[in-house]
């Protein structure tokens, strides 16, 4: 049994965290937040090394282009996005 759990913010902005899977090495999830007033969602997936991941984020539809994104562990229990 595995569990996700978490929270993301940009500065001020707090983004609602959705549909969090963690599979063996492999995590996804969306962020939906407001931007300029409209309703924003990154659909998240990547792979888990060690102390960081890194993987593609997708924003809106599914047709949309991908972006490579990494994290690593800032602490024990937080994840640094970059």
């Amino acid at each position: 049994f595995q569990q996700v759990d978490i929270t993301a913010s940009a500065g001020s902005v707090k983004a609602a965290v959705s549909d969090a899977q963690l599979r063996g090495d492999e995590i996804r999830f969306r962020l939906t937040f407001a931007q300029d007033g409209r309703p924003q969602t990154l659909d998240f997936s990547g792979r888990i090394s060690g102390d960081s991941i890194a993987g593609a984020v997708k924003q809106g539809t599914a047709d949309a282009a991908a972006t490579e994104w990494k994290a690593s562990r800032a602490e024990r229990g937080k994840i640094r996005l970059e």
